[in-house]
């Protein structure tokens, strides 16, 4: 794949393409990411889509390389946007990984270890807070949906599920 109109991901050109970086949202606690996005007009207020897979190798998107997968619509949103060549994730497990990027913490802070009501893990639901990505964003101005694995809580009477977390 030509990298000739594919833009290099480094943090200087991915902030300059979306002004703003979900780096920075969790960068000291995500204390200034309030502020930051709340500086940006809302008709300057890039969208921010963040697509979250897991259960595959990075050489199952053709953004990345070479590959027998056919991902066009991965390939068109990543032309079009910010792909990440890269990242580390808190946790190859599912659930302690979405909650360190949706609070900000490391496993040891937010204490979700493993999936929701599994060994290894401390809580079940996602621990409530402020400092939320999905709060933020909201403070902020934006709507945030959430659509998929949840297996951050059980919902019910006891459980939470994303609408209780500012998503819709």
């Amino acid at each position: 794949m030509s990298n000739k109109n594919k833009m290099v991901s480094t943090r200087r050109n991915f902030l300059k393409a979306t002004g703003l970086s979900s780096v920075a949202l969790f960068t000291a606690g995500m204390v200034n990411a309030q502020r930051v996005l709340g500086s940006i007009s809302t008709k300057n207020k890039p969208n921010i889509i963040l697509i979250m897979t897991d259960q595959h190798r990075l050489s199952a998107i053709g953004a990345y390389g070479e590959t027998v997968c056919k991902t066009p619509n991965l390939d068109k949103i990543t032309a079009e946007g910010v792909l990440f060549e890269n990242v580390y994730t808190a946790s190859p497990l599912c659930a302690p990984a979405r909650t360190s990027l949706i609070t900000g913490q490391h496993i040891h802070a937010h204490c979700m270890g493993g999936n929701a009501g599994n060994y290894g893990s401390n809580i079940s639901q996602l621990p409530d807070s402020q400092d939320l990505l999905s709060r933020r964003l909201t403070q902020a101005g934006y709507s945030c949906g959430y659509t998929g694995k949840w297996y951050l809580g059980t919902g019910g009477e006891d459980g939470i599920v994303p609408s209780q977390r500012d998503f819709v």
